[in-house]
């Protein structure tokens, strides 16, 4: 979308960017102008490894109740009053990102030039300045972890 394009193309753009979507990483309901570069969900950049069961980004592992008994903790019952006051296993991540669609979406999920969104800037409740994706003249849709690589075999192995 350009600064000067025709009434039509830019009220398709509104549209597009003011449709409710349900987040596929927290849950959440959110528009696509009030999401660009707010980072409000999280994720994992990493791979869940099970030989040491945590992630590979940040070494999270699962979460279980801590009894007296610990190896029965994940199997425990729960009373009618705890039933439904679980502890997650996992948190949502580690890594700051803005909420992707569970259904297809005419705005691609990438970074976005502010050039490309200028009419919108103004309907935006959240100053652009204040989003913490902003960098440059950009919206950057999720922060980069650098993964950490794994040792390789060869490294453990005597020539």
């Amino acid at each position: 979308m350009s600064l000067y394009d025709n009434k039509e193309k830019v009220e398709q753009i509104i549209i597009d960017f003011t449709e409710l979507h349900e987040c596929s990483i927290c849950g959440d309901y959110f528009t696509e102008i009030e999401n660009l570069g707010c980072w409000k969900c999280k994720y994992h950049p990493g791979e869940y490894d099970p030989y040491t069961e945590s992630f590979t980004c940040c070494g999270e592992k699962y979460r279980r109740p801590a009894f007296n008994y610990k190896c029965y903790g994940h199997v425990m019952t729960w009373g009618v009053k705890d039933r439904w006051d679980h502890i997650k296993p996992l948190s949502s991540g580690c890594t700051p990102c803005d909420c992707k669609t569970t259904e297809k979406s005419s705005v691609p999920y990438k970074d976005i030039d502010l050039s490309s969104i200028a009419q919108l800037i103004p309907y935006m409740t959240q100053d652009v300045r204040d989003r913490p994706g902003l960098d440059k003249m950009k919206l950057v849709r999720r922060c980069e972890r650098p993964n950490w690589a794994k040792p390789s075999q060869d490294a453990h192995m005597s020539p």
